[in-house]
């Protein structure tokens, strides 16, 4: 299988601080190899449909337009695809350890790596680059080191480029669009709006 893995939201724990979110959300489509082309033609199709300036699909590029964003969500969940998903909401985290980012991005997307090979013997996966490339590399020896293939597992880790990558930016889509439906709990009529689309792609 593979696994194409982006985030919303940053490492940033003082979340008074402008620019802070307080919610971090990781989101992972996971793909058999079989299927792996007709996901990324669907995905394209989407991206082609909805983002016609060109460019990347992201969820930045929808904004508040939630209409526009159950649509486009909607589109991807029709592609055959599994979800993982893992939505921190950084206020409850008290250890002192989380107040260094790097700490904190390696624990956050170890846990989510974690549940993925529990449930995947055979998985590659590729999450959304960082800008800081000494520590992309700092990661790759940090999970390499931390799970190491075996008899009955295998599994690599690397960065890719979102650019070039249709099924990180559907990630990205979907990360955006649970972060904000999360964020938006107090909106009831957005929250009920958002619910059955976001289980649709959680199933």
């Amino acid at each position: 299988r593979f696994a194409f893995v982006d985030e919303s939201g940053n490492d940033g724990m003082d979340v008074d601080r402008s620019g802070n979110t307080a919610l971090f959300v990781l989101a992972a489509v996971v793909v058999n190899g079989d299927a792996l082309g007709d996901v990324r033609k669907a995905f394209a199709a989407v991206r082609d449909e909805y983002f016609p300036q060109g460019g990347e699909m992201r969820s930045v590029h929808i904004g508040k337009n939630d209409s526009r964003r159950r649509d486009v969500l909607a589109a991807l969940c029709k592609a055959d695809f599994s979800l993982y998903v893992l939505i921190v909401d950084k206020r409850s985290l008290k250890s002192p350890g989380f107040q260094y980012p790097k700490s904190f991005t390696k624990h956050i997307h170890d846990r989510l790596y974690l549940k993925l090979l529990e449930d995947c013997q055979s998985v590659q996966i590729r999450a959304d680059r960082v800008k800081n490339p000494p520590f992309m590399d700092e990661l790759r020896r940090y999970f390499a080191k931390k799970h190491r293939d075996s008899l009955f597992q295998q599994w690599d880790f690397d960065f890719v480029d979102s650019r070039n990558e249709v099924c990180i930016q559907a990630a990205d889509i979907i990360a955006g669009t649970l972060a904000r439906s999360v964020e938006s709990q107090d909106d009831e009529g957005n929250q009920k709006e958002a619910e059955p689309v976001i289980r649709q792609a959680v199933g």
